[in-house]
């Protein structure tokens, strides 16, 4: 009867999902891409529908978790891949005086936003085929569970021990860099991809592993999360840097909720959580509106909380900040393969060797593995990258299979490792996130050293034992 059940609600899924993506394909080859004037005008109707179908399959049909990693993924992709295009159609206003979009014709845009829709569209679809929504329904439990979490516990102080140090060298050495330039303009003579960068990303792992090992009461568990918000929130103010600390306080945050959520969440706890998310959003406005004069952020921060000026700037400013990522896919999309050649996979080839660390030996092999240092060098617009303009620049439209491959991938591979440990789950959640908007170079070796170094260290226990 569950066999049944589960069939009939992926028919449903990809039913909706498969005609939504029939009608637009037949609408998108007999379009002219070259006559449009305005592409939000005439493709907010169906990304909207798009995200309607979508959310319904995730939220309605397969009721996924609020911790869903596929969910969180997709709506992280809408804000990432569509803040323009909503910024156009409602005539929005931002004080973004840098708006690179401006560098792209509306045909580039036109075909780039389908990708992206097409792309986001396979993505669910293979998800949503392979996802189990029962797989977060309660947190693991483990026979002999004291054992369990005490190592777990051990292993989340090494890992918040060792990662811990590498943050706050490459913290203070970003903060150092830009606060003396007093401007976020010089984050590019201190960012770094050696291995204390690459290290210190298992601080979030290592504050997941703590939480998840439940050797922390409710209070403390709270002050401890408060703690790890606060410093990756002073990171940002005084530096001026978003890139991943974003991404690290919604891994902890969730993972927190999740972990130590009360039988009943009372009202004041959720408008409490609003309050706190709306001053967060504030924060990030804040500090992009001051980053090129730092050390006017944390008063403007400040003063901000008292007027609430930020209320009527909030929406536009976001959705202007997050924008620019698509303007990864246009690049690739305006360059290849004008410019450059199809890479059929060699870019990807090339991030799973850099999980090595052989960049000095090699360091020609590796420049080539990321859009960022070949596309936007030659544009010379340092718009970022990101996992779809990856799939094309590889694959051309046929990449929106790869998208479909993707999706099945991190349902299959979210199942498995929950059903395991759930602080590997939320680990990998924190590094897929980053991949919104960074591309398979990028997240490939932090990916790799969440997984494998607690791995490490958990051998390593048991074999003392």
């Amino acid at each position: 009867m569950i066999k049944l059940s589960m069939s009939i609600k992926n028919f449903t899924i990809l039913s909706f999902i498969s005609l939504y993506m029939l009608l637009y394909g037949i609408w998108f080859f007999c379009i002219d891409s070259s006559r449009i004037d305005n592409y939000a005008e005439v493709l907010f109707p169906w990304i909207i529908a798009a995200l309607l179908i979508q959310l319904c399959c995730f939220i309605l049909i397969k009721k996924v978790s609020m911790i869903d990693v596929g969910l969180w993924f997709l709506l992280l992709s809408y804000l990432f891949m569509y803040g323009y295009l909503f910024i156009d159609f409602f005539d929005l206003q931002s004080s973004l005086l840098w708006t690179p979009i401006k560098e792209y014709s509306q045909s580039i845009l036109f075909n780039s936003a389908s990708f992206v829709n097409l792309s986001l569209n396979m993505f669910s679809l293979g998800y949503l085929l392979l996802c189990k929504n029962d797989r977060v329904s309660s947190p693991v439990q483990h026979e002999q569970s004291d054992l369990c979490d005490i190592k777990k516990y051990r292993v989340g102080i090494l890992l918040c021990i060792i990662g811990g140090i590498c943050q706050l060298i490459t913290s203070l050495t970003l903060i150092t860099v830009t606060q003396n330039a007093g401007s976020y303009t010089a984050y590019s003579q201190a960012a770094s991809s050696g291995l204390i960068d690459d290290v210190s990303f298992l601080f979030v792992p290592g504050a997941i592993y703590i939480l998840t090992s439940k050797k922390l009461n409710g209070s403390k568990a709270l002050i401890f999360t408060g703690i790890i918000v606060l410093y990756f929130s002073m990171i940002m103010l005084l530096s001026g840097s978003r890139k991943t600390q974003v991404f690290g306080i919604l891994a902890v945050a969730l993972c927190y909720l999740y972990t130590y959520r009360p039988p009943k969440f009372k009202l004041y706890k959720k408008l409490l959580i609003i309050i706190v998310g709306i001053i967060f959003l504030n924060m990030i406005y804040v500090i992009r509106e001051n980053r090129m004069n730092l050390s006017q952020v944390v008063p403007a921060f400040l003063t901000s909380l008292t007027n609430f000026d930020f209320f009527k700037n909030l929406i536009p400013e976001i959705l202007a900040e997050t924008g620019i990522t698509f303007c990864s896919v246009a690049s690739v999309i305006q360059c290849v393969p004008k410019i450059f050649p199809f890479e059929y996979g060699v870019p990807i080839l090339r991030s799973v060797v850099s999980i090595l660390p052989l960049g000095w030996l090699m360091p020609d092999f590796f420049v080539k593995a990321s859009t960022t240092t070949t596309i936007n060098s030659y544009l010379e617009l340092p718009v970022g990258a990101s996992l779809f303009g990856d799939f094309y620049w590889n694959w051309g439209m046929f990449g929106i299979v790869f998208s479909f491959i993707f999706g099945i991938i991190l349902a299959v591979g979210s199942v498995k490792l929950y059903k395991k440990s759930n602080e590997v789950y939320f680990s990998i959640f924190y590094i897929i996130l980053i991949g919104v908007r960074a591309g398979v170079f990028e997240i490939a070796r932090p990916l790799f050293i969440v997984v494998f170094v607690p791995w490490l260290f958990n051998a390593i226990m048991r074999s003392r034992k």
